[in-house]
């Protein structure tokens, strides 16, 4: 049905739960080249298996970050200019917290890509809203890793925040 899809899609939301894999999450999106707006509710482990790898674009790469017979960019979602995440934890949190340089990657080579010479705009659209929602934590080391996620991305976005690239960051509680 959402190959069918008339005019394109080009927002969607997923709420995975605990039962959508990285794998499936990717094969879903595939057949949504045309997205700009993506919001996705997710486990933190989806971090950890190649979704944000797929997100990741690279001027001039010979090898692309994603391939797929239905697509034909080599980044996932090439259109996608807002971005909205809702992290939930899970068990064995030191297992599963999200890898920081992995994420900033990712963002930064959807928002910078502009500024190199050998990026062609046809191929990837310049990310410009992010958002990132952390609702609860079930221990300490949850939130320490969340306010620090929140710095660094603050440290390492303001140069494009101060060129009109916007993040917002929600920390919630600790749960009981």
């Amino acid at each position: 049905m959402v190959q069918q899809s008339s005019p394109p899609l080009r927002s969607f939301k997923i709420d995975s739960g605990y039962y959508l894999t990285s794998m499936q999450l990717l094969d879903i999106l595939s057949w949504m080249p045309s997205l700009t707006n993506l919001s996705i509710n997710v486990i933190s482990a989806i971090f950890h298996e190649g979704f944000l790898a797929q997100l990741t674009y690279i001027p001039g790469s010979s090898s692309p970050t994603y391939t797929s017979e239905k697509s034909i960019s080599s980044v996932l979602l090439p259109h996608l200019k807002s971005l909205e995440i809702n992290i939930n934890f899970e068990t064995n949190v030191e297992e599963f917290i999200p890898d920081t340089d992995t994420i900033m990657t990712m963002l930064e080579s959807r928002i910078a890509h502009s500024v190199h010479e050998n990026h062609d705009n046809s191929l990837v659209d310049k990310l410009s809203h992010l958002t990132v929602l952390i609702p609860y934590f079930r221990d300490q080391s949850e939130r320490v890793w969340a306010e620090g996620f929140r710095t660094t991305l603050k440290k390492h976005l303001q140069k494009y925040m101060n060129q009109g690239f916007t993040c917002t960051v929600t920390l919630g509680e600790e749960s009981l």
